[in-house]
């Protein structure tokens, strides 16, 4: 393929379908589709893939400078912020009910990895500093608390 006809697939295909997943009424991005496309709005949300999303629209921001994807990128962060970020303890949960109430409190150690990762190009994208602390944050939980003598841990509790 062609650079023209990739950046034609990402800007015609791939950056409207997740733009059709965005929840208005409750934050983030809808947490299920089935093989025909149809979306439960309902359904629970997980932090690896709203966390994705962030990194997705972060990227397609600075690859494009689209300021929309600016827009879904900055929405995601919020629901990030908002919802899977635990404020008491650090960390972020595994998922989170459709309208952003834990559901699985558990923290693993790969959620927080993809949440620094997509933290770290959300930051890149826009400077926000409070996004670049939460990754510091989240890094230094890993290396505080999710690691032995042997190697890094799978998951904790809250």
């Amino acid at each position: 393929m062609r650079v023209a006809e990739i950046k034609q697939h990402l800007v015609n295909d791939i950056i409207p379908f997740w733009k059709n997943l965005k929840d208005e009424s409750y934050g983030g991005f809808y947490g299920e589709m089935d093989y025909d496309l149809k979306l439960y709005q309902k359904a629970d949300k997980g932090c690896i893939l709203n966390s994705r999303i962030l990194w997705f629209f972060s990227n397609a921001y600075t690859t494009l400078q689209d300021e929309e994807c600016l827009t879904y990128a900055t929405h995601s962060y919020e629901f990030l912020k908002n919802a899977f970020y635990d404020h008491e303890n650090g960390g972020v949960f595994w998922s989170v009910t459709y309208d952003g109430k834990p559901k699985d409190d558990t923290t693993h150690t790969c959620n927080q990895a993809f949440a620094i990762y997509d933290l770290a190009s959300y930051y890149s994208a826009t400077k926000n500093q409070e996004a670049l602390t939460m990754a510091y944050a989240l890094s230094d939980k890993i290396e505080t608390f999710c690691k032995d003598d042997v190697g890094y841990l799978e998951a904790f509790d809250r």
